[in-house]
């Protein structure tokens, strides 16, 4: 076990008495012939199901799971508080409870050994006691993906359940931990459409604080669609205006309805309320996908209250969710068209 050793305290950083603690359960071990490190997952019977093996050597990127390993068995450790703590690999998982030692035993952790959702569910599956999900995947583009992702997954499985996305402040935990020891660490790197769509909506609350609602909401977002279908593709600004103004009438219109309720939420909650809802893995069309979005989802709510009828308040709740997701969606299209106007002039500049 000496590389092993070598390799989590010198290299990595992990705290002895953490490493100890999966050792001494046969949870963690080097093998024989390559010396890599193998994490070991075991099911309800502590029978192993899965293995995941990191290379040791200074320069080693060597990492996979053993051929045949059950996906919802990667390496964990099951507490009795009502908390899931979830990271993308074992050494993540290791440098977290370093970091954050005070009694770390109480709590659960499992490590994916991917950004795939089976462990995560699983252990969900397997622990009603479990309430609260703190997604601790890596800080960059394919660990925010992969959080919303599960996010939006563990919610299907449950709503009730209480799901935070934690960050850590370099590219991920162990950088983290480097940092802490000296080490010059790998810095994050932001999901450039996901910070576009933050900043838009939380623009929105001041934009919209001296406004009021139209008096026929839905006929103002209708016309507002109708001529942003007959703006150009290529005129960016006119769709950039279009797309924020359509975004703005769904934030009123939502602000208005909770009034006639007799509910007064703050701006800020439709902002928030409205970025919640935005999943970065769905962002794979073009810009038709994303004006087909903005028709659908607002021709769906449209459908669905159109009847001269008195509403209950669940459903009212439910349409102003869906108002606000057809706001989402043009500032999903509005940060696509941005996007691709940078990236048209950093190839531009590339190119000369």
């Amino acid at each position: 076990m000496r590389r092993l050793y070598a390799y989590l305290l010198k290299q990595r950083f992990i705290d002895r008495d953490v490493i100890y603690y999966f050792t001494h359960r046969r949870l963690l071990y080097e093998d024989a012939k390559y010396h890599n490190a193998v994490f070991v997952g075991c099911d309800e019977n502590s029978i192993p199901r899965h293995a995941h093996k990191r290379g040791t050597g200074f320069d080693s990127g060597y990492k996979g799971n053993v051929e045949g390993s059950q996906p919802e068995y990667s390496f964990h450790h099951i507490g009795i508080s009502d908390r899931l703590y979830v990271f993308e690999a074992p050494v993540d998982l290791l440098s977290y409870l370093t970091l954050y030692p005070e009694n770390w035993q109480l709590h659960s952790y499992v490590a994916l050994c991917c950004t795939a959702e089976h462990a995560a569910i699983y252990q969900l599956k397997q622990r009603p006691n479990i309430r609260q999900v703190m997604l601790c995947l890596d800080h960059d583009k394919a660990g925010m993906e992969g959080s919303t992702r599960l996010a939006g997954r563990i919610h299907d499985l449950n709503p009730d359940y209480h799901v935070r996305i934690i960050q850590p402040e370099y590219k991920d935990w162990n950088e983290s931990l480097k940092e802490k020891n000296g080490i010059e660490p790998i810095p994050c790197t932001e999901h450039a459409a996901l910070k576009h769509i933050r900043e838009l909506c939380l623009t929105l609350p001041e934009e919209c604080r001296n406004e009021r609602c139209p008096r026929y909401p839905f006929d103002t977002l209708i016309n507002q669609y109708e001529k942003l279908k007959r703006i150009g593709e290529k005129n960016i600004e006119a769709i950039r205006e279009q797309t924020f103004e359509m975004a703005k009438a769904a934030f009123l219109f939502c602000s208005f309805r909770h009034k006639q309720l007799g509910m007064h939420m703050s701006d800020e909650w439709y902002a928030q309320r409205m970025f919640e809802q935005y999943r970065p893995h769905n962002d794979c069309g073009g810009y038709k996908s994303y004006l087909g979005d903005i028709g659908h989802h607002l021709q769906s709510v449209l459908r669905d209250f159109s009847e001269d009828r008195i509403y209950t308040k669940s459903e009212l709740e439910d349409q102003i969710k869906r108002t606000l997701k057809v706001g989402l969606d043009c500032l999903r299209l509005n940060t696509f068209v941005t996007m691709s106007q940078e990236q048209e002039q950093i190839d531009s500049m590339i190119m000369q």
